[in-house]
C-alpha cells in the first residue's frame, strides 16, 4: 500500500510539479468517477489514485472497497449522536466535509457541545 502511487504512469510528474494535480484523488475528474463512468473513459492530465485502484481492483491485483461514507456540500438531515453521525437516519456517515458548508454557516452559539446536535444546510442545532 504504502508504495501504491507508483502503479500511476504519471506520479514522477506530479512529484516534480509545483502545480496541484488532485492526484490523491481524482484530477478534479468528481463528478465523473460519481456517475459511475469507467475510469478508462475519464481523461484527464493525469492517472490519478483513484485511476489507479479503479484498475488494480478490475485486474485483480488488489480488492477495492468503494461505498458510501463521505458527505460533501449542503445535505442537511445529518445527525451527530455520541460520536456517530448519520445521514437520513439511515446511512451512518464516516466524514462530513464541511469546506463549502462554513462558508455559508449562520453562525450557532452554543455554550457546550452536546451529545447530539443536527447538521441542516445552513446551520447545526441542538
Amino acid at each position: 500500500m504504502n508504495e501504491l502511487f507508483r502503479h500511476s504512469r504519471d506520479y514522477k510528474k506530479v512529484f516534480t510539479s509545483p502545480i496541484h494535480y488532485c492526484f490523491d484523488e481524482t484530477n478534479w475528474a468528481f463528478e465523473a468517477f460519481k456517475k459511475g463512468v469507467p475510469p478508462e473513459h475519464i481523461h484527464t492530465e493525469i492517472e490519478s489514485m483513484t485511476h489507479v485502484v479503479k484498475r488494480l481492483n478490475r485486474e485483480n491485483y488488489i480488492k477495492a472497497y468503494f461505498d458510501f461514507h463521505l458527505i460533501e456540500g449542503y445535505p442537511g438531515k445529518l445527525k451527530w449522536n455520541s460520536g456517530k453521525l448519520t445521514y437520513k437516519n439511515q446511512f451512518e456517515v464516516m466524514l462530513y466535509h464541511m469546506v463549502r458548508f462554513k462558508k455559508i454557516c449562520k453562525q450557532t452559539r452554543m455554550k457546550t457541545i452536546p451529545d447530539t446536535f443536527h447538521i441542516s444546510p445552513r446551520r447545526i442545532y441542538a
